[in-house]
């Protein structure tokens, strides 16, 4: 074996700047994903087909701007627009928190904060791992980002359960305005933070070159139809965290502590995810674990339609099943990551990587319109009954996923390594 080559210490001093920066400033995106936002918004008013239309802002900007984002960052430099968009994200933060001091205006001025952190948060990440790639020793590439995304995980973690702790004490609605002020106050250190990771390629892109590295892109054999698989996939169970909050609010009536309990379980499961994924692929390719995905989805989801059989609580079923998914999407992310970076060449490597974030974006904030929007005209049950069950619009919205979910399995023709016999690098995803 090769002796490792030693890490020059201004490479080591990034990778710190690299590891701290995200672990400040992922809390942001954390207050859409772990249920505070939808708690916040449902203490000013919004009704929960509303909840989750302006949820799904955050991944419908990433589908429309990460792509123009992309190849701005590649003409006027990838700090220069990743900070623009931090100091966005940081506005719509400000304009939330103050939302809860307006009782006539506060729904206008939410939702306009949805918007411009959507705005700011898709323009920081559209150029993220183009700005990282140069920096990170291919040698340590896998190592350092499963470290990364652990790190930034627990941290998220800890976060959850301190706002849980804090909901439980506290009801006023100023406890959300604190911790978003919080929020706000990380988010100000990343932009200090990000500022200081150096920037190793400055290379502009010269204008009017937009469409034809995409098409070039567009025509690498296998990547388009695994970007269509990967659609699919996340129409049917992207937004389902989003769906389990909203069945412990509405149905099982769930605090809003208990609400936050049940998604840092599901993040806790993400964790053990990253691990058994990346395991399974250095071990087996990305086949079986697309497989094992499959059939792991359909059964937590049918599970959760079938909770009153479980000898538990609701708390304690919901969060359970809330883990095992979490575990379940996390595996399933690693394995698009790896097959997606097996697929792209070296070249444009931050727009072919970016149009498949779009695509994931894509299905998402599409699920969350078609759900909201089905709950909003009540073309679902309220009420129905199976197995002696009595069960509810969010339980056929689950059901039908996972039927759905088990009849993509003939997609995974659309995989390339399914088909072929390379095997995907292993490669988490890069937050």
């Amino acid at each position: 074996m090769h002796a490792m080559k030693p890490i020059e210490p201004q490479i080591k001093k990034a990778l710190r700047i690299i590891i701290l920066a995200q672990c400040v400033g992922v809390l942001a995106l954390l207050l859409f994903q772990n249920g505070f936002m939808l708690a916040y918004l449902s203490r000013l008013g919004f009704p929960s087909y509303r909840i989750l239309f302006l949820l799904s802002l955050v991944p419908l900007a990433g589908l429309v701007l990460t792509l123009p984002f992309a190849y701005l960052s590649d003409r006027f430099g990838k700090k220069r627009i990743g900070l623009i968009g931090l100091t966005i994200s940081v506005l719509g933060l400000l304009l939330l928190t103050l939302a809860g001091f307006s009782e006539a205006q506060g729904a206008q001025i939410a939702t306009a904060g949805i918007i411009i952190f959507s705005i700011g948060a898709s323009a920081s990440a559209s150029s993220w791992f183009a700005l990282l790639s140069p920096i990170i020793p291919e040698e340590i590439r896998g190592r350092f980002f499963g470290k990364l995304r652990i790190s930034w995980q627990l941290c998220g973690i800890a976060f959850t359960l301190v706002v849980t702790a804090l909901l439980e004490l506290f009801t006023e609605i100023r406890i959300f305005q604190y911790v978003m002020l919080f929020v706000v106050g990380t988010s100000i250190l990343r932009i200090h933070l990000y500022r200081k990771i150096p920037e190793l390629e400055t290379g502009h892109a010269p204008s009017g070159e937009f469409l034809t590295p995409l098409t070039n892109i567009l025509r690498i054999p296998g990547y388009l139809p695994f970007c269509a698989y990967t659609f699919l996939l996340m129409f049917f169970a992207g937004s389902i965290p989003g769906v389990l909050n909203l069945l412990g609010k509405d149905i099982l009536l769930f605090s809003d502590a208990r609400i936050l309990l049940m998604s840092n379980v599901g993040a806790g499961g993400a964790i053990a995810g990253f691990y058994l994924g990346g395991k399974m692929v250095d071990r087996w390719g990305t086949k079986p674990v697309f497989l094992s995905c499959h059939f792991s989805f359909a059964i937590v989801l049918l599970a959760t339609v079938l909770r009153g059989l479980f000898p538990f609580s609701d708390i304690a079923t919901l969060s359970l099943l809330s883990g095992l998914f979490g575990t379940t999407l996390a595996a399933s992310g690693i394995a698009f990551s790896s097959e997606l970076l097996a697929l792209v060449p070296s070249e444009n490597k931050s727009l072919s990587t970016g149009f498949h974030l779009s695509l994931t974006s894509a299905g998402i904030a599409l699920s969350s319109l078609v759900i909201g929007q089905a709950l909003k005209l009540n073309v679902l049950n309220s009420e129905w009954t199976l197995m002696g069950q009595t069960l509810s619009e969010y339980d056929t919205i689950l059901l039908g996923s996972a039927v759905m979910i088990l009849m993509l399995l003939i997609t995974l023709g659309l995989i390339p390594s399914v088909i072929q016999a390379h095997k995907a690098q292993w490669y988490p995803q890069n937050r």
